[in-house]
């Protein structure tokens, strides 16, 4: 008999008050046959009318007693790369947080080709996929999103880069669904800084070119700076250093040299050159810089047969297979036996995490990547190798070497692979804390960044005057640090 009532209330408009006031009982106590039934357009504007009852006493002690006890908050992240990963899963292992995925394949499956759904979001294809959904159909895709996330009683968003579209659209449907979101960087600035965390159009118009989030963590004072001087509000930035360093305070390997060389076939005795492998997919010419990319390696595996040496290329994993180029393993035939390529399908794992890698390496190299500065902060010598005309970052303020050519890159190698200490000079080292490590390299970061989301999530539930749903952790739990 309810049912048959209810089912009239949805073709009569003229009760489209009381439909919405029994739907938002029924979600209260968890009915979900007649929550079904219920379906109806302008819900968020009801449901504003739906939180004014909830002041009143009767109603107030009805919500407070059937509403879900939690007892940790909850974290929606967006997964797009592997790269982005270590945010989250430092949050994860902190304990905190109960975390949750708002996953792209699975709201916009039926829109996805057939032949790419049995791919993650983490492979170049999907991803392709799902940014041409956003960018074509940007009114739907947030509106997907919000339907999505309606009924998970999510605390808080935290994403890791919202300045490309399919990104920053989750963070505009969270913003709209009234729920705080947090930037979390995962990347430091790439080589041209006046490019870095921007999104461009076609025609070469600057479409995004700071974050959208509430609130936004960054590493150190270069980021803040950035983002100060594009228009994002200075008290909305907080430096709290990144959690992907955290593991390097006070670095003790989980294995040894032996171990290390073992998986790589490599001989122990031998020193090791470790190239980090870049994309060029932002702010380069990507056919020339993979194209100086692949002659470098050819010339590093040149040097390494040369002097006795051994180099293990590390592969960027965001990436096609065919980022060395199609001819590559015929070039470096003549080196076959003292090279490995660490991650060579985009989906496989590497042997070893970044941090191992260096860490037994003898010298670290690459055009620009972060990795040379991690290598630093392990005080081993690092060399920025510009076969490309850029401007590097490690190089200009930090003081590391570089090599133009072939002649200058054999040069240096021989050089610094027995260097046994970082290559940044003094005042360039402090430079890098001070930029990239806010408080310092501590170990610390991820707890920095769990009390300043919870710090945020209190926030927000006093500045609405949310009373559902809460406990301990919106009132007065602390992390110390």
């Amino acid at each position: 008999m309810v049912e048959k009532i209810l089912k009239i209330f949805m073709y009569r408009k003229t009760f489209g008050f009381v439909k919405t006031f029994i739907n938002d009982i029924c979600k209260i106590i968890h009915l979900p046959k007649i929550k079904h039934l219920l379906k109806y357009e302008g819900k968020q504007t009801l449901k504003n009318i739906i939180q004014s009852l909830k002041q009143w006493p009767k109603f107030l002690w009805f919500s407070q007693k059937t509403a879900k006890k939690k007892s940790k908050p909850t974290l929606a992240y967006i997964l797009w790369e592997r790269s982005q990963g270590y945010v989250i899963e430092c949050l994860r292992n902190d304990g905190l947080f109960d975390i949750t995925e708002v996953n792209l394949v699975r709201i916009f499956r039926d829109m996805i080709p057939k032949e790419l759904q049995t791919k993650a979001i983490m492979e170049s294809a999907m991803r392709g996929e799902v940014a041409r959904i956003a960018c074509q159909n940007k009114e739907l895709y947030i509106n997907r999103i919000k339907k999505a996330i309606s009924a998970d009683g999510i605390d808080c968003l935290i994403s890791t880069a919202d300045w490309t579209p399919p990104l920053r659209y989750v963070v505009e449907a969270f913003r709209q669904s009234g729920i705080p979101t947090i930037c979390i960087l995962h990347e430091g600035v790439f080589a041209k800084a006046n490019q870095w965390f921007m999104h461009v159009s076609d025609d070469g118009n600057v479409l995004y070119d700071k974050p959208l989030a509430d609130k936004t963590f960054v590493w150190g004072k270069l980021q803040k700076q950035i983002f100060v001087e594009r228009g994002y509000p200075e008290d909305k930035i907080i430096a709290t250093g990144s959690p992907k360093f955290d593991e390097y305070f006070d670095y003790k390997p989980a294995f040894d040299r032996a171990e290390f060389c073992r998986r790589y076939r490599f001989d122990p005795n031998k020193k090791i050159i470790l190239y980090v492998v870049q994309p060029f997919d932002i702010q380069f010419d990507t056919e020339l810089g993979l194209r100086k990319q692949a002659r470098a390696i050819l010339d590093i595996l040149k040097v390494a047969g040369t002097h006795g040496f051994q180099a293990l290329i590390r592969m960027y994993q965001s990436r096609s297979v065919d980022i060395l180029g199609e001819d590559f393993k015929s070039r470096a035939a003549p080196y076959s036996g003292i090279y490995f390529i660490d991650g060579k399908q985009e989906t496989s794992p590497r042997l070893t995490k970044p941090i191992e890698s260096i860490y037994f390496s003898d010298l670290i190299t690459s055009f620009n990547s972060t990795m040379l500065m991690e290598a630093a902060i392990l005080q081993k010598p690092s060399l920025s190798i510009q076969y490309l005309d850029f401007e590097c970052l490690w190089t200009k303020f930090g003081g590391m070497p570089s090599a133009k050519d072939e002649h200058e890159l054999e040069e240096n190698i021989v050089k610094y692979i027995d260097y046994n200490s970082t290559t940044f000079t003094e005042a360039g080292y402090q430079w890098m804390i001070d930029n990239f490590h806010g408080e310092g390299i501590d170990g610390k970061a991820t707890q920095r960044i769990a009390a300043e989301i919870l710090k945020a999530i209190r926030q927000f539930h006093d500045d609405k005057h949310t009373l559902v749903g809460l406990s301990k952790y919106g009132r007065n739990q602390d992390i110390e640090i």
